[in-house]
């Protein structure tokens, strides 16, 4: 009995030594070494591209007008008839107002040659003294003043307008021709010129 008791009595201080010993404790895995720093990477700007153009939202230039084509008019052939060819833009009409008038078809060019049955038609001498006395418009300066060839600009309500008269002996006879004036369009210097010349330029069927 003694011997149960003795090896029971061991038995238990064993088991309470062991319980009584400190736990082991490892030593702490070093931490991991913090990687090397690294520069920072630099980002570059993108590189712009270039747009590529696009054929159908290119802006195109202001379209140059195109050329007036003229063409002779034999006058002769009209009522009442004069003997003699002008040149117009082609498309002009000829009609009659106290006088023969050819008038383009974008009315940027009309000449009256005057024909009045009812007064003889001034003279360049008297077309002039009626620039410079217009109750219409304020005369403003002569462009070209000959005998034969008056050029000038006037104003009327504050803007220039411009106005030519010219006399032509063909055959024996005088003819006087000039602006023939269109409600609401006011031709310019440059469309007056082309008149002028027109004008100038009136010669017999050969």
């Amino acid at each position: 009995m003694k011997i149960v008791f003795i090896c029971a009595l061991a038995l238990v201080t064993c088991t309470c030594a062991a319980q009584t010993q400190p736990a082991t404790v490892r030593p702490a895995t070093p931490a991991t070494k913090p990687a090397a720093s690294r520069p920072a990477t630099t980002v570059k700007p993108a590189t712009a591209v270039p747009a590529k153009k696009d054929s159908t939202t290119t802006a195109k230039g202001p379209l140059k007008p195109k050329a007036v084509e003229y063409a002779e008019i034999d006058l002769d052939t009209v009522n009442p008839p004069l003997p003699f060819i002008i040149r117009a833009p082609v498309g002009s009409v000829v009609t009659f107002d106290q006088g023969v008038v050819i008038t383009a078809p974008d009315t940027t060019f009309s000449i009256l040659i005057d024909m009045s049955y009812t007064e003889v038609p001034a003279t360049i001498a008297r077309r002039r003294k009626d620039a410079l006395d217009n109750p219409m418009s304020v005369f403003s300066k002569f462009i070209i003043d000959k005998p034969d060839i008056l050029l000038y600009e006037a104003k009327s309500m504050g803007k220039s307008e411009y106005h030519f008269e010219i006399a032509r002996d063909i055959r024996g006879e005088r003819y006087y021709l000039h602006d023939q004036w269109i409600d609401g369009h006011v031709f310019t210097q440059k469309q007056i010129e082309v008149m002028l010349k027109a004008a100038s330029e009136v010669h017999p069927k050969q």
